[in-house]
């Protein structure tokens, strides 16, 4: 059994989930998720959101999680001292050592607790089929998201995002990651202009005014302001549009590697943090096809 935690928004979700599927293949063994960090009081503005998905594991029972991070009867002693004589890697609680790609990670065994974020699609690349697979809705996109899913079919569509939310209002988020700049996107808008005839833009963000007041696009563009309460559907139009423009978010990350489209242009930003963790490397977070500006 692998147990993989989730915590923060749907794209982290959704990298965590990635992993934990790939771990319980290499060990042909049951995947099972921890949803209890969004039970927490100072975790109440997240919920859990990968049931709008086909994914395939169940949720562990507090005494499965309990076991495996130590805090179970005898069982639980013992791996926690044995575990002290064993790489990280191999640990019964296995925890993230930092925010890069971590080669170990891949080896982690049977009855392992997996915790962290693995941004990096180094760590579930080789089964993108089975992700496209578990990453699908479940439901049907109502009549709203199926007319506009419907124009982007019908145009050289490409998708921006614009995370700007808890990015901006809290003041240790924005200190953290930061917001990418109008001349970002004016640059990003510049390349697949110059690559791709008639565009046409669609423009999602958590803050879609100010998009509309800051953004100045040459050619057709629509503001996608249809899924204030489930932004699941703005994820879903923004993998559908051929092209992406993304955020320093996980979220529009999703959104480009979901999208299909062989002949895609994906560009993303190449300070993903305004205060970089010790050891990223963008080119772990970033696939080699896409363009970093």
């Amino acid at each position: 059994m692998i147990i993989i935690r989730l915590m923060g928004g749907l794209g982290n979700q959704m990298f965590q989930y990635s992993l934990g599927k790939n771990l319980s293949i290499k060990n042909n063994t049951v995947l099972k998720i921890d949803k209890s960090w969004f039970d927490q009081e100072s975790n109440q503005f997240r919920k859990y959101e990968l049931d709008i998905f086909a994914i395939s594991a169940a949720s562990a029972s507090p005494q499965e999680i309990s076991t495996l991070k130590y805090k179970r009867g005898i069982r639980g002693r013992l791996k926690k001292i044995t575990d002290r004589y064993r790489p990280y890697y191999r640990r019964s609680w296995v925890k993230q050592q930092g925010m890069y790609f971590d080669l170990n990670i891949l080896k982690a065994g049977d009855n392992s607790y997996i915790d962290g974020y693995w941004q990096s699609e180094k760590y579930f690349k080789e089964i993108k089929n089975e992700l496209l697979e578990e990453f699908r809705l479940t439901g049907e996109l109502d009549e709203a998201n199926r007319q506009m899913l419907d124009k982007i079919f019908k145009v050289n569509s490409a998708g921006i995002h614009i995370r700007r939310g808890d990015y901006v209002k809290n003041k240790k988020t924005n200190e953290f990651h930061g917001t990418c700049s109008i001349d970002y996107y004016n640059e990003a808008v510049r390349i697949i202009n110059n690559e791709i005839s008639q565009v046409h833009w669609f423009v999602f963000s958590d803050e879609i005014n100010w998009a509309k007041i800051n953004l100045k696009l040459p050619g057709e563009t629509t503001f996608v302001d249809i899924n204030n309460d489930k932004n699941y559907g703005d994820l879903i139009l923004m993998s559908k549009c051929k092209h992406q423009i993304i955020a320093n978010s996980s979220f529009s990350w999703w959104a480009a590697w979901l999208n299909n489209y062989k002949q895609k242009i994906v560009i993303a930003p190449r300070k993903w943090f305004n205060l970089e963790p010790e050891n990223f490397k963008i080119e772990d977070l970033i696939p080699d096809s896409w363009k970093k500006i």
